[in-house]
C-alpha cells in the first residue's frame, strides 16, 4: 500500500543536518492530553540531576507548553538556586513563498542545535508539535531517540496504526507513523551522503495510567505489544497519573525539586521517570541512575 503522506523535507535539505554532535531526543505525539510536555520537564530534570548538561529545543507551536514551564521554572530557579537550562523556541515561519519558508525554519533549527552544542550540552531534547509539519519532520530525522508517549486507549492506538483489535490485525500505518519511517529512511542513507547514521531508536511509553493499574492486564496495551515488531518501537513504562505532576506544573518544579518527605507522592513519581530514563539507554546515564 503506498503511503498516504508525502514527506514535506527533501532530500537535499537532510545534507544539511549535523551527523556528529549531542545526543537529540525528541519527544513526539500527534494527539493532546497524553502527558507529553509533563514527561519532556522530568526528563529534562532528572538529566540535569544527574549532572547532564541538557539542552532543550521547543518547537510546539500551538500549545507552548515547554516555553511557559521554564519561563516559570526561570523564576523558581532565582529562587531556589536549581540548575539552569538554555532554552529555544521556534516558531514556524510563515512566507508567500511555502520553500523558503522551510529553507529558514530548517536554519533556526539547526542554528539551535548549533547553539546547544557550543554551551556544552550533551544531550538536546525537543519538544516536538502535535501536527503534522515540516519542522517536526526535520526533528523526528534530527532525532537519534524518538519517545511517544501514549495513553492506554484505542484512540492513542490510532495515532500509531490502523489495527483490527477483534481480529489482531494490523491495517496501515497512520501518518504519524509514515512520518518515522521516512525519518529512519532518511538517516539510514547518511542525509543523503550515502553513510549510514546510526538508527533512530523508537519508545512508545504508556503513560497516564492510576498507580493501581497493571498495564498487563489493558487490552490496548497488548495490541501495541503486537504491533511494536511490525512498526519498530519498543514498549515502555511511561509515568502514571499523579496529583504531584500537576500540582507542580505551574511552579515550574518537578518531583526532582522537591523534599520526599513533605510529598510522598514524589518518591515513587521520581522512580518511575528515572525506570523511564533507564528504558531509553541513553550512553552518557549509564552509571548515573
Amino acid at each position: 500500500m503506498p503511503p498516504r503522506r508525502q514527506p514535506m523535507l527533501e532530500w537535499h535539505q537532510t545534507a544539511a543536518l549535523p551527523r556528529v554532535g549531542p545526543l537529540v531526543l525528541a519527544v513526539a505525539n500527534e494527539k493532546g492530553g497524553v502527558g507529553k510536555t509533563t514527561m519532556a520537564a522530568h526528563l529534562i530534570a532528572a538529566m540535569l540531576e544527574a549532572g547532564l548538561g541538557v539542552g532543550v529545543i521547543d518547537i510546539d507551536a500551538r500549545q507552548k507548553s515547554t516555553g511557559q514551564w521554564w519561563t516559570n521554572r526561570a523564576l523558581a530557579g532565582r529562587r531556589a538556586g536549581l540548575p539552569a537550562v538554555m532554552l529555544e523556541s521556534i516558531r514556524p515561519t510563515y512566507l508567500p513563498d511555502r520553500r523558503q519558508s522551510e529553507t529558514q525554519d530548517l536554519e533556526l533549527l539547526l542554528a539551535a542545535i548549533r547553539s546547544q552544542i557550543e554551551h556544552g550540552a550533551r544531550v538536546v531534547v525537543i519538544d516536538c508539535p502535535g501536527a503534522d509539519s515540516f519542522l517536526a519532520e526535520v526533528a523526528l530525522t534530527s532525532a537519534d531517540i524518538l519517545v511517544t508517549p501514549v495513553g492506554a486507549s484505542p484512540l492513542d492506538l490510532d495515532l500509531l496504526a490502523r489495527f483490527d483489535a477483534e481480529r489482531r490485525e494490523y491495517r496501515e500505518a497512520s501518518v504519524f507513523t509514515e512520518a518515522v519511517a521516512a525519518a529512519r529512511v532518511r538517516r539510514e542513507d547518511g542525509f543523503g551522503a550515502g553513510s549510514p547514521i546510526a538508527p533512530l531508536r523508537w519508545f512508545v511509553a504508556v503513560n497516564r495510567l492510576r498507580p493501581d493499574e497493571n498495564p498487563a492486564t489493558l487490552r490496548p496495551v497488548a495490541d501495541l505489544h503486537a504491533l511494536s515488531g511490525r512498526l519498530g518501537f519498543a514498549v515502555i513504562p511511561g509515568l502514571r497519573e499523579r496529583p504531584v505532576y500537576r500540582d507542580l506544573w505551574r511552579e515550574g518544579l518537578t518531583v526532582f525539586d522537591l523534599n520526599l518527605r513533605s510529598t510522598p507522592d514524589a518518591r515513587p513519581a521520581r522512580g518511575e521517570v528515572r525506570a523511564l530514563l533507564r528504558a531509553l539507554n541513553i550512553p552518557a546515564l549509564a552509571r548515573k541512575l
